[in-house]
């Protein structure tokens, strides 16, 4: 096809009357314009394999997160994490978007398990309170996604929070918790369940 078109433009030019200089110089303007074609054509497609690659690299980070995080967070979570994978396999952004929910998830467990004292208790409400930030940028890229793979994700992160309430009950009974921190814990929680909504 690179080659068939500048011969047929050389054809075409030669018929009218052309110099043999121009039929040339046409015929070479031609094959370099063919030539940026494929080129471009071939970056493309390199582009979408390299896109295609990151996209299972991100499902397969899910995927050992929510081993990692099964085996934490427990049985129930761990089964609603095998039902939302499935869920979201052949959808656009899925993959990613319950990569980032297992990240939220590991994140917020990791803070809570970290208050030991009234002291880390303050520290930890700063940064629940910058995860909720993260909660609403991903429930907004919940609401995109069809029913069904809404519906799992859902439920795998109703499970997690379940998983936290257990966390946040122990760090709201240490001696010294402030009502505020208290207060703001259960804030975060709300945020977490308010995405069954």
């Amino acid at each position: 096809m690179r080659r068939l078109f500048p011969m047929c433009l050389a054809g075409l030019l030669a018929a009218t009357g052309c110099s043999k200089a121009e039929v040339e110089s046409a015929k070479k303007d031609a094959e370099a314009a063919a030539a940026k074609a494929e080129a471009a054509a071939d970056q493309a497609t390199a582009a979408a394999k390299e896109a295609g690659d990151k996209a299972a690299d991100v499902a397969n980070t899910a995927l050992e997160k929510g081993k990692e995080l099964a085996s934490q967070f427990g049985g129930e979570f761990g089964a609603a994490f095998d039902k939302a994978k499935a869920a979201v396999a052949d959808v656009k952004g899925g993959p990613e978007l319950m990569a980032d929910f297992s990240r939220l998830l590991d994140s917020s467990k990791q803070t809570l398990e970290g208050i030991t004292s009234s002291e880390t208790a303050q520290t930890a409400m700063g940064k629940l309170t910058e995860i909720e930030g993260t909660i609403d940028g991903l429930g907004a890229k919940l609401k995109d996604l069809p029913e069904g793979a809404k519906t799992a994700i859902v439920a795998m992160v109703d499970k997690g929070a379940a998983f936290l309430r257990t966390l946040v009950d122990k760090a709201k009974a240490l001696p010294g918790v402030g009502d505020d921190v208290k207060a703001s814990f259960d804030k975060f929680l709300a945020k977490l369940e308010s995405l069954k909504s």
